[in-house]
């Protein structure tokens, strides 16, 4: 009876760990090729070759309006091999001016501090995390300029190997992005990087 348990429980580990959810983007394994995201998203808005366009692949895929959590973006996907290396959504967001002049930031915090939560309950703690005002101490002119000198914001978690980084800065406005990284690519970052500490 012991040794069944135990058998029992060794084929339930191993199969969770067969069955695990892999790292993807919109439900795409970064070996997903170009026909096969264009046959689930369907045509892209534009479609752009690397010479005209700072990137690490060969050409991306555009679409203007894509849904992810409760949000509407702008969708990119960046391909290398004709295979997906790094799939980008850009969110836009009202951007009233207040009395200074200066853009007010709350629709850009709220949505970062939910997708924080949301991506936190998918993926567990990220490997960086900055923390991100609620405002409740109000949106005067000097505490706006405050959260724009203390920008960019970053939090990023490392998933197979691959990472998801969420990014919000400002210049001149306010920017929000979500970024999957595809293994291949996420690990030429980090050699880039170790290669260049110490500097």
């Amino acid at each position: 009876m012991k040794k069944q348990l135990v058998l029992l429980i060794s084929i339930v580990i191993i199969n969770s760990f067969l069955h695990a959810e892999e790292f993807q983007f919109r439900g795409l394994d970064f070996s997903t090729l170009y026909s096969d995201v264009v046959k689930q998203e369907g045509e892209p808005d534009e479609k752009v070759d690397s010479s005209s366009a700072n990137m690490m692949g060969d050409y991306y895929i555009l679409y203007n309006k894509k849904q992810v959590a409760e949000y509407e973006a702008q969708m990119e996907i960046e391909f290398e091999d004709d295979v997906i290396i790094v799939g980008t959504y850009k969110f836009s967001f009202t951007q009233n001016r207040l009395n200074g002049g200066a853009s007010d930031p709350r629709n850009y915090f709220n949505a970062y501090n939910s997708l924080v939560s949301k991506l936190q309950s998918k993926y567990g703690e990220p490997i960086i995390s900055d923390v991100v005002e609620t405002f409740e101490r109000g949106t005067s002119e000097m505490y706006i300029n405050q959260l724009i000198d203390m920008s960019p914001y970053n939090t990023i978690w490392e998933i197979s190997d691959g990472a998801i980084m969420l990014k919000m800065n400002y210049s001149n406005k306010w920017d929000l992005y979500l970024i999957y990284i595809s293994p291949r690519i996420y690990s030429q970052i980090k050699q880039r990087q170790n290669s260049t500490e110490g500097l």
